[in-house]
């Protein structure tokens, strides 16, 4: 069969481009990185390796399937021809081993961002895409990508933290600062690692701690709150919100000796000893705070009966 000139460029474009586009396999809901082990720019995944697993997809469906078993998410799979399949996770996730599985924890990433294929070329690298990347949090409700918000669209109040490696350690930075905090907002574009605490109106008022504060939200209630803009955000809400301890007026001891606790609670204790009446490590920006006390007799009273009469003496 001859070719006229009209038509030989578009047949080596047929054979050889397109045969070549056909050979980077397409995985429903993973993005192909490329040739190479999933890595950060500079860090290895924990990571469980599967044996005899003789495609893409179905080095996909087992990861899945690990994860439903344990609740934890992989972020990524390595595969190579030679039917060996790594499913990939944030450092810790997996220190309970999946069941038939060999499992690697030596790795220390715990970002997805920046994720590259690096060596061992007979593998392929694909990503899991970002909704689905981030674990189950306790104490959290995931509400979606983007930033944490009213149904109405109001910002609240805030707090910034940056260098957050994890959603997780957002939470963790988040209930370390107060426990009044309604949700928070995990934004990692680019490796930058900001951690947004968020707050109802008025709650940051007398906020003197580190991180950014910002109290331009209005924002009064957590009902309908939404996840919107700022694709490369995460919003969580926080499943439950405590009331703030607020101190009474005359918390101390006195007499012979009476306490009062800083939640209003009254006991007497008469032993002679030193005591930490108050300790505080968070005072004054982590200053720190220690209050002792020393309890001693002064003298005795005692009283006896005789005859039906009481005696002091």
């Amino acid at each position: 069969m001859k070719l006229s000139l009209l038509t030989a460029p578009l047949f080596f474009f047929l054979t050889h481009v397109l045969n070549v586009e056909a050979t980077v396999e397409v995985i429903s809901g993973y993005t192909n990185i490329g040739k190479g082990f999933c890595k950060t720019t500079n860090d290895d995944y924990d990571r469980v390796v599967f044996y005899g697993v003789d495609s893409n997809d179905k080095c996909k469906e087992k990861c899945n399937k690990t994860d439903n078993n344990n609740n934890i998410k992989h972020v990524s799979f390595s595969y190579a021809t030679s039917e060996v399949c790594f499913c990939q996770y944030l450092d810790g996730d997996i220190d309970i081993n999946p069941s038939g599985s060999n499992k690697f924890i030596d790795g220390t990433a715990r970002t997805i961002w920046n994720m590259i294929g690096n060596g061992q070329s007979a593998y392929t690298c694909y990503k899991k895409n970002v909704e689905a990347t981030f674990k189950k949090i306790s104490g959290y409700t995931y509400i979606g990508q983007g930033r944490c918000r009213t149904a109405n669209g109001e910002d609240f109040e805030r707090i910034l933290f940056y260098n957050i490696e994890s959603s997780d350690k957002c939470a963790e930075k988040c209930n370390e600062t107060d426990n009044i905090h309604v949700c928070f907002t995990y934004d990692n574009p680019d490796g930058n690692q900001v951690c947004w605490c968020q707050y109802l109106d008025g709650d940051l008022d007398n906020y003197s701690g580190s991180g950014n504060k910002s109290t331009e939200g209005t924002a009064t209630t957590t009902d309908g709150m939404t996840a919107t803009g700022w694709v490369d955000d995460f919003c969580y809400k926080k499943d439950s919100t405590k009331a703030p301890l607020k101190a009474p007026t005359s918390p101390g001891a006195q007499g012979d000796p009476h306490f009062k606790t800083w939640s209003q609670k009254s006991f007497d204790f008469h032993g002679v000893c030193d005591l930490m009446m108050l300790s505080n490590e968070k005072f004054e920006n982590n200053l720190g705070m220690d209050i002792h006390i020393r309890t001693k007799k002064n003298a005795y009273v005692v009283l006896y009966f005789s005859a039906g009469n009481s005696h002091w003496q």
